[in-house]
């Protein structure tokens, strides 16, 4: 596992920093590194650039400003800091990188938006990885004023007014075009806003090492094509469609035959033999014609999903399923099968309802004590609804981080929803650094991967494999 592939947490980052600091690095050489590699960046970027303004703040995020206005200057850059805190409260290394700037002839302006129209690249050099409450002013109004600037922005570490673990905005944060982060990736890049705000994510470790130890494991890791290739072995030439699983989709309730379609798609897409989708009759026809290679069942009565429950090797239950009688009823059906299951968090968050207030004593699965901890199992109960709803994938399975046994299971078992996911979720999951990121199997994620999951169940694939295919 290469380093760009593992994300860290905002104090992992600082202790990281720490530790090479104890180790003889001092902290001027890492700001110094920091700048060099940031300047490369934006020269490869951004070839035909002169005018660079850099925005700076007043931590050790505008100490890595000051030094690249240095080296820019110093490689024939007409370079200008822009400075939002007064250089004279500067402290430490910022105050070094600041003071060697000035000794450089390099130019310090008392911050205005003026110049940033004038720019060829805006550098954000506002805020590092200690923001943890809303920016006010007056970083607030210089992030605005280069969001409205319409110039190129490269931001160093992260996208100022980001939060550096969940990537919410703090009340205001930049929107970079390119952003090139130092010693570990944040999760916040990944999560929440980031990586609409971060733009290109670059990446350079500055010669620090993650030690093997406990308090600097990953929190999550992100998966790469190599990977996703890897986790879909090739088939042998005499192979047929009956060897490679065989899936089951109950969804698609009245009016909503799009999401159990996408979710049939998927499975195909990533190698299931046959899918089948269960849904209510005025949809079968749009789904089959949709895509005519998911064999399509329309469904009336629970009793009818039998054969075809029978006949599967995994279920995934929910996508478009809706909270109907009608839906209910499939849904006590399928949990009642004995097949292992994917269920969408939507369905889940409802079942862990009705399971909390059903009477002891009475129903399916709370007949004794042992059968309300299996209820509370497969439908997320207490522990589902205090973590937004969460609920087991493998309904077949036991210990679920989110029951009462507590073992963690890979972060693609649970689909959470009702609040934002972070770090503690799941794990990242993305082919490239474009536009669209999709974190574990969270609620718009589903749809697109669990599809992956259930192939890779339903043909004996590990499951961690089969989220890796779901990249």
């Amino acid at each position: 596992m290469t380093a760009a592939s593992l994300l860290y947490s905002a104090a992992q980052v600082r202790a990281l920093d720490a530790q090479a600091i104890a180790h003889g690095t001092s902290g001027y050489t890492l700001m110094r590194r920091a700048g060099e590699t940031a300047l490369r960046a934006l020269r490869s970027r951004w070839p035909t650039a002169l005018q660079v303004s850099v925005v700076a703040g007043g931590g050790n995020n505008g100490g890595d400003g000051y030094v690249l206005a240095r080296f820019a200057q110093a490689a024939g850059l007409n370079a200008a800091v822009l400075a939002v805190t007064p250089p004279e409260r500067l402290a430490g290394d910022a105050r070094t990188a600041w003071q060697d700037f000035r000794a450089s002839g390099g130019q310090v302006l008392a911050y205005s938006a003026a110049p940033l129209a004038q720019a060829d690249v805006i550098v954000d050099a506002l805020l590092g990885t200690g923001l943890n409450s809303d920016v006010r002013a007056p970083i607030a109004t210089a992030i605005a004023d280069i969001n409205a600037s319409a110039r190129p922005v490269l931001s160093l570490d992260l996208p100022s007014g980001l939060n550096a673990d969940s990537g919410a905005v703090m009340g205001a944060a930049v929107r970079a075009d390119c952003t090139i982060s130092f010693v570990a990736l944040k999760t916040g890049l990944f999560l929440g806003d980031g990586p609409e705000y971060a733009g290109r994510l670059l990446f350079d470790d500055l010669e620090v090492a993650v030690p093997d130890e406990p308090g600097f494991t990953a929190l999550l890791e992100r998966l790469g094509e190599g990977e996703i290739a890897r986790a879909l072995p090739s088939r042998r030439r005499q192979a047929n469609k009956g060897d490679f699983g065989r899936v089951l989709i109950v969804g698609g309730g009245a009016g909503m035959p799009g999401a159990a379609r996408l979710a049939g798609e998927s499975c195909l897409r990533v190698g299931a033999g046959l899918v089948t989708v269960a849904s209510a009759r005025e949809n079968q026809a749009m789904i089959a014609v949709g895509r005519p290679e998911l064999i399509v069942h329309a469904v009336d009565h629970p009793d009818e999903l039998a054969p075809l429950l029978q006949a599967a090797d995994v279920v995934a239950i929910g996508p478009g399923l809706g909270r109907s009688e009608w839906a209910q009823r499939l849904l006590e059906r399928t949990l009642t099968s004995g097949k292992r299951l994917v269920i969408d968090a939507d369905r889940a968050q409802s079942a862990g309802r009705e399971a909390a207030h059903r009477p002891r004593g009475r129903g399916p699965h709370t007949s004794s004590r042992r059968g309300r901890k299996a209820a509370r199992h497969r439908y997320g109960g207490r522990a589902g609804r205090s973590h937004g709803g969460a609920a087991c994938v493998d309904a077949a399975s036991s210990g679920c981080s989110h029951c009462a046994q507590g073992r963690r299971h890979a972060a693609w078992h649970c689909a959470c929803r009702g609040r934002e996911p972070d770090a503690r979720d799941l794990r990242a999951r993305q082919s490239g650094h474009g536009g669209r990121r999709h974190g574990g199997c969270a609620d718009r994620g589903d749809r697109r991967h669990s599809g992956p999951m259930r192939r890779s169940v339903a043909g004996g694939t590990r499951r961690r494999d089969g989220a890796r295919a779901g990249g």
